[in-house]
């Protein structure tokens, strides 16, 4: 195993295996696939569970499901010296129980299909979420009765689905307005939440769903379509930090260290059937988010506020009630925040010096 076989900050990955000791030893000598995680969470996950196996001893092997396993490796190249790491080269709608080889005790589920613009891709989404759910869960029960955690979305909240207003009246005035992104991606999470409720208890597969808001660390996306990441992208870039709207909309932002705390405790120990929120509940206005990433970041930006009309999927607020977690499986702790924004700063600085050098 070479020095460099890890590429999080070691402070997160040490402290994720001393919080979550227990939750990683209830996984000893697990098979576990990970679908949709070949993105920011997929990334934590794996070098997560490498680390932990590693430090442990925990005789762990990882399956990856995915379409294009090259550019897998294209992007975490250090990841292929782990020989218990492997991957599963196929969508997940074709996934049959012989992608498995032998029984499968774990499953993190977060498949999803980005939107490209095409005028299918609501149809194919759709199918992605139902099919290729129905698909991943019968091959699972094929080989045993595996813990599955799905990763759904704080969106289910702003998708009107719960909404109680009478008289009842039409929300959506055709089809273009049911099929937009915001409204496709929380209607289908929220599906598959109850659909996974209602395969499990018929399957004897225990299924927990965590609920994810929003995240940042290492890894994030800096192209995302979010003000936390296009502020960074900004800085590292040496612009000017740019706030579209007035600013006013309050967020709350957790680091990923502490989502994949979480996401662990889900998996071993949350109830079947039973939505867990997590993120932050730390509230924080876009105006105050830009000025506390100037801020860590030494480098004094300029920032303008342009005061646009933004039309966001997120509502004006956008916080979780965290408590569910707190209480019913002791997860409290979380790195400061300022500390968090200076740990990933530091992180992408010392990642643009080593691909220039």
């Amino acid at each position: 195993m070479t020095a460099d076989a890890f590429t999080l900050p070691e402070e997160d990955l040490r402290r994720i295996v001393a919080e979550s000791g227990a939750d990683l030893s209830a996984m000893r000598g697990g098979r576990i696939v990970l679908t949709g995680c070949t993105g920011f969470f997929g990334k934590w996950l794996v070098e997560t569970l490498l680390h932990a196996d590693r430090e442990l001893g925990l005789g762990l092997r990882l399956g990856v499901l995915t379409r294009n396993a090259a550019g897998f490796y294209a992007e975490m190249p250090h990841l292929r010296q782990f020989r218990n790491l492997g991957t599963i080269n196929r969508s997940i709608q074709e996934i049959t129980s012989g992608d498995f080889s032998g029984p499968v005790t774990h499953i993190i589920h977060g498949a999803n299909l980005l939107n490209d613009g095409s005028a299918d891709w609501a149809l194919r989404h759709m199918q992605t979420a139902v099919e290729g759910t129905r698909r991943l869960l019968s091959a699972a029960g094929k080989h045993g009765g595996a813990a599955v955690l799905l990763l759904s979305s704080g969106a289910v909240y702003a998708s009107g689905l719960a909404r109680n207003v009478v008289p009842f009246r039409e929300e959506a005035a055709c089809a273009e307005d049911y099929l937009s992104e915001p409204g496709v991606y929380a209607a289908c999470k929220y599906f598959l939440e109850m659909f996974c409720a209602a395969y499990g208890r018929a399957a004897g597969l225990r299924i927990p769903t965590a609920r994810c808001f929003t995240f940042f660390g290492p890894y994030m996306p800096l192209h995302a379509r979010q003000a936390l990441s296009s502020f960074f992208n900004d800085i590292l870039h040496d612009r000017t930090v740019t706030v579209t709207g007035d600013g006013t909309a309050v967020r709350s932002y957790m680091y990923a260290a502490d989502l994949i705390i979480r996401l662990l405790a889900i998996l071993v120990r949350g109830r079947h059937g039973t939505p867990y929120n997590v993120g932050s509940e730390l509230p924080v206005s876009v105006k105050d988010l830009a000025h506390c990433i100037a801020a860590v970041s030494g480098n004094n930006p300029e920032i303008i506020i342009q005061g646009k009309d933004v039309r966001g999927n997120a509502p004006a607020i956008y916080l979780p009630d965290a408590s569910r977690v707190k209480s019913e499986l002791g997860v409290c702790g979380e790195v400061n925040f300022e500390e968090a924004l200076r740990r990933t700063f530091r992180w992408y600085m010392s990642s643009a010096t080593s691909r220039r050098g």
